[in-house]
């Protein structure tokens, strides 16, 4: 392998890695909490602690969280980390 090989930008060798970033990047705040659930499962736990229905007709994260007097960007990280795992 030389340096050319592993320059940032090169697309991971293992097709389940790049699915895995490409669905990571793709969920952020404006994110429905349905579709999170359905590219993370995992992140159900976390939405269950926090009390957010999962079948919210399709709200973003970011409007669910406002309007549960919870802060966005914070439920966004522990999401984050909990799919990062």
């Amino acid at each position: 392998m030389t340096d050319s090989d592993s320059r940032v930008g090169k697309p991971p060798a293992d097709p389940a890695q790049a699915l895995s970033n490409k669905a990571v990047l793709n969920c952020d705040l404006h994110t429905s909490v349905p579709d999170w659930v359905i590219d993370h499962p995992e992140s159900m736990a976390v939405f269950k602690e926090l009390g957010i229905a999962t079948s919210c007709e399709g709200k973003s994260l970011e409007y669910v969280c406002r309007q549960q007097a919870l802060d966005p960007q914070n439920v966004l990280d522990r999401l984050l980390r909990v799919i990062s795992n």
